[in-house]
This record gives C-alpha cells, sequence and structure tokens, in this order.
C-alpha cells in the first residue's frame, strides 16, 4: 500500500499502514473539517500495548527529558498522515 490514499499509524517506531480515513466534523455545524487514519481494533490492541510496553520497561515513565525528546522528534501530522 503505498499509494496517496493509504493511511498510517506510527506504532512502535514504525509505520503500520491501512486502508480506512475517516472525516472529522465540527458538532455544532457539522463541517467537515479534515480527515484521519481509522484504526481497526487489532491497531489499536497492538498501539495500547507497545505503549504499555515503553511505560514499563523504557526510562519513558521516570526521565522527564526522554518524554520531551520523544514528543519533540515525533511524527508530524503530515507524515502521520492527515489531511485537511
Amino acid at each position: 500500500m503505498t499509494d496517496e490514499n493509504a493511511v498510517r499509524h506510527w506504532i512502535e517506531g514504525a509505520w503500520v499502514l491501512r486502508s480506512r480515513r475517516a472525516t472529522a466534523s465540527t458538532p455544532r455545524r457539522a463541517r467537515v473539517i479534515g480527515t484521519y487514519a481509522d484504526a481497526d481494533a487489532d491497531v489499536g490492541h497492538r498501539a495500547v500495548d507497545a505503549a504499555d510496553r515503553a511505560f514499563r520497561d523504557g526510562t519513558w515513565s521516570l526521565d522527564p527529558m526522554v518524554r520531551a525528546t520523544a514528543l519533540s522528534t515525533s511524527p508530524t501530522p503530515t507524515t502521520l498522515g492527515c489531511r485537511r
């Protein structure tokens, strides 16, 4: 899946490709404001398991500098496949 319609999730340092995209709307006017990668239960479980391992096994939960570095070098909305 390499076309521009493919959607991706960043899990445990790797892209997980899926083909579903969903739209986000404003609650008041129901106006579409963008699209996002829509995960299924399998992807959700993988992401939660990876986050749990990172929290328990890494320095993530103990070191604020590690968290700050990870967050400041995280993929951007553009590289994550978000569209406006």
